[in-house]
Parts: C-alpha cells; sequence; structure tokens
C-alpha cells in the first residue's frame, strides 16, 4: 500500500470519528415552564412528557393559545404533521443537550480502534525482510 492510500485511511478514520461524536446527546429536563423554554430558548424541538407518561417530541414547538404545538414524525411512514398538547396535560418537557461524558468515551474509543486499524494497515503494508 502506498504512503497516500495509507494516509487515505488515516483521513477516513478521522472524519468517521468526528462524525460519530456529533451523536452523543441527551435529553434534559428542563426547570422552566414550557411557555418561558419557548420564549427564551427557541429550541429546534423538545420531548414532551404528558401527565399519562406518554411522550411527543416536537419539533419547531411553538405556543398556540393553551397549547404547544410543532411537527411530528409518524413512526411507520415518515410522514411529518402538526400535533398540539394542552399545557394543562405537559408533565415536563426536556432539549437535546451534548453529553460530555459519553463524547469523551467515544472519541477516546473511536481514536483507539482508528489508531490501531491505522497500524495494523501500516504494519501489513511493510516489506518483509
Amino acid at each position: 500500500m502506498s504512503t497516500r492510500n495509507r494516509w487515505t485511511t488515516a483521513r477516513a478514520c478521522w472524519i468517521t470519528i468526528l462524525g460519530l461524536t456529533s451523536a452523543c446527546t441527551t435529553w434534559k429536563v428542563q426547570s422552566v415552564t414550557p411557555e418561558a423554554l419557548i420564549a427564551e430558548q427557541h429550541p429546534g424541538r423538545i420531548r414532551v412528557t404528558r401527565a399519562d407518561r406518554t411522550t411527543i417530541v416536537l419539533r419547531q414547538p411553538e405556543l398556540r393559545g393553551d397549547s404547544l404545538s410543532g411537527v411530528i414524525r409518524g413512526p411507520a411512514d415518515r410522514a411529518q404533521r402538526r400535533a398540539s398538547v394542552a399545557l394543562g396535560d405537559v408533565a415536563q418537557v426536556a432539549t437535546r443537550k451534548v453529553d460530555p461524558v459519553a463524547t469523551g468515551a467515544l472519541a477516546l474509543g473511536s481514536a483507539a480502534v482508528a489508531a490501531g486499524a491505522v497500524v495494523a494497515v501500516w504494519l501489513g503494508t511493510l516489506p518483509a525482510d
């Protein structure tokens, strides 16, 4: 394997690592009211837990009268539609936040795997004596 191919492999490994680390997020329950959350933070999506403990993820959430409204995706067909939840039915609201512990663990683990793969490729291409 040429030096160029080795560096291409190494770059591909690092691009994969960077892509994986962007996915380390978790839902963080907010202590403010849904009204204050929407007005102050303008989140792109929120997870609403109703009083009956069912959850719904609203994208582009907004207040409409006495309800939280937003776009949801259907589980099977991926079709989008509008949905609303009455504010009186909201038990809690959560937003997506980066999880630094999971991100760090994934980054270190991925870096170790990538480094091992690069070393294995590098050693596998050395000429035999």
